[in-house]
């Protein structure tokens, strides 16, 4: 039997708050452009377009579509648009629609219609479901938009597959072709979540808080080192950051609408959670992979270049240039028995339903990565949370005590009974960013003071000179 073996592991991080920060301003909800876009209502069965996305490094490449038709309330209570796609790669790879694509913008008469959201189930068919611009404009307009919907005795609505004539449509990931005689089964285009470092454990755990929303992980090639200067625009490969560092866990879809620094990307939910703060990222594809269940690209995120701000029904929106802080987090594991530490340390995205998955993740990660157990063994795990104004929260009664004491001007056993020299450690946040700005900057501060007429003020009231 294998000696026992003492595994130590521990994780710091500096956690200010785990909910999203509030916004620094308020972002104007974008406006539905009739010179730009075009309603659900103006479609007609047979009209040809063009779609954008990045099959291969940052190049967006054109590729023609066919409107089949649209089929009522399969989107979430909104109508879906069906298309084919009639040219490009998904036509001579004779793939379908590519995990990857979705948000990718089609566009009828030069004016954009929405997204491809969706791919047809186990069929090599390029047919797919376009979420419609109005919808995916609700994202920013938080409900207030008109709903894209046609009436219920449209021409317009079913269109022919197959043989048959569709009319409805559900969607399922794992489902036929169809459902029935007149319903299509449909399944997300979602985005990769690509995850670079990670063994067998942490992609478990990893799995464990993504699948519930429809989030299908794959094992990618990390970020990029050398990253390319890239202007994000419609049909450009766009990635949401979870976690980077030592371990890489990065979403990458398409982008389908820009203006000014407002996005909209994906046509359909991340993980549908509302308002977020998440690092948005431009990104390299490296190839697809044609498969007969789902075909997808392989992507790698690059520069951080803004922040994902919604998560709604129908699409992601971002601002370009905005900010999303992130939780850092460090591992240390030591294998006793073999003489081995390793370090590792990831910033994890800061949000209430996936920090603590992530993180757990990620130490899943490094434990595997080190310690190798042959056998029986004991594993200790120590670990120490940083907090909101310097609180700290930890599993060992001796770090414990010993911050205690920090705190109370180095305290013992009774209030005179000073071991070690302390602070006073009872500041909030507010009032340490305020201190901290006043120690720095000594002389603007006597200088506001003084024209603010406290030297007057206090000769007043103490009769100082």
């Amino acid at each position: 039997m294998r000696p026992s073996v003492v595994v130590l592991c521990t994780a710091m991080l500096a956690l200010a708050a785990v909910a999203p920060p509030a916004r620094a301003a308020v972002v104007e909800a974008p406006q539905f452009d009739p010179a730009t876009m075009m309603r659900v209502s103006e479609i007609e069965r047979g009209m040809t377009g063009y779609g954008l996305t990045v099959f291969h490094g940052v190049e967006v490449t054109r590729f023609e579509i066919e409107v089949l038709g649209v089929l009522a309330k399969a989107n979430l209570g909104e109508d879906l648009i069906l298309i084919e796609i009639t040219s490009g790669p998904v036509v001579e790879r004779q793939s379908g629609i590519i995990g990857g694509m979705s948000g990718s913008p089609i566009f009828v008469d030069g004016r954009l219609i929405g997204a491809i959201a969706y791919g047809w189930s186990f069929l090599r068919e390029p047919i797919g479901g376009v979420t419609c611009i109005e919808s995916m404009l609700d994202s920013w307009m938080g409900g207030r938009q008109p709903q894209a919907m046609l009436p219920r005795e449209h021409e317009l609505r079913g269109a022919r597959l197959a043989g048959r004539w569709v009319e409805q449509a559900r969607i399922d990931p794992g489902g036929p072709a169809f459902h029935d005689e007149h319903t299509i089964n449909l399944r997300p285009v979602s985005p990769i979540v690509s995850v670079a470092g990670m063994g067998e454990s942490g992609m478990t755990r990893l799995n464990e808080l993504l699948a519930p929303h429809g989030l299908e992980t794959m094992p990618g090639p990390g970020r990029l080192a050398d990253e390319l200067p890239v202007e994000l625009g419609p049909g450009a490969a766009v990635g949401v950051t979870l976690m980077e560092g030592d371990f890489d866990v990065s979403v990458i879809g398409t982008l389908t609408w820009r203006d000014h620094d407002r996005i909209l990307a994906f046509g359909h939910p991340m993980m549908q959670i509302g308002a977020v703060a998440l690092p948005m990222t431009t990104a390299w594809v490296h190839g697809f992979l044609p498969s007969i269940s789902r075909s997808n690209k392989l992507s790698s995120p690059m520069a951080t270049v803004g922040a994902l701000t919604e998560d709604g029904a129908w699409a992601v929106a971002g601002t370009v240039g905005g900010e999303a802080p992130m939780v850092p987090g460090h591992f240390t594991v030591i294998d006793e028995d073999r003489s081995i530490t390793r370090s590792f340390d990831v910033r994890v995205a800061r949000q209430e339903l996936l920090t603590p998955g992530l993180m757990m993740s990620g130490l899943s990660s490094a434990l595997e990565a080190t310690f190798y157990p042959g056998g029986e063994g004991i594993g200790t795990i120590d670990f120490e949370l940083r907090g909101d104004g310097g609180a700290v929260l930890t599993d060992d009664d001796v770090i414990a005590d010993t911050l205690r004491s920090l705190r109370v001007h180095g305290q013992g056993s009774d209030k005179y009974d000073n071991v070690r020299i302390g602070l006073a450690s009872r500041l909030d946040t507010i009032q340490a960013a305020v201190l901290i700005n006043a120690v720095t900057r000594p002389q603007d501060v006597l200088a506001a003071m003084r024209a603010l007429g406290y030297p007057r003020l206090l000769s007043a009231v103490l009769g100082l000179m």
